[in-house]
């Protein structure tokens, strides 16, 4: 049996490697790991975000990028708020600057 320092040394390397391979930290593996570790499959789950949550669903969210990467109205070389808000679903009309 391997002596726990051994062990230690072992475990960082698999972290790292297992981090440098999914382009993640050590940190968030050793994280997953533990989850993992504590046998319950729900843990796996992304904890609750803090903040606010959303105050618009995804298909305003969809409209807005739409809006703001499509070519903007002549003569117009770039989005204004406005402009983005004034094609964006109604409930996102009202936002932005005044």
């Amino acid at each position: 049996m391997p002596c726990p320092a051994q062990s230690s040394r072992f475990r960082r390397r698999l972290w790292t490697a297992i981090a440098r391979e999914l382009k993640i930290s050590v940190n968030t593996v050793r994280k997953w790991r533990g989850r993992f570790a504590s046998g319950v499959l729900a843990a796996l789950a992304d904890a609750k975000r803090s903040g606010r949550p959303r105050i618009y669903g995804p298909q305003v969210r969809v409209a807005v990028v739409a809006a703001a990467t499509s070519a903007p109205p002549y003569p117009e070389s770039t989005w204004s708020h406005r402009g983005i808000a004034a094609r964006s679903p109604p409930e996102r009309q009202g936002c932005g600057p005044r």
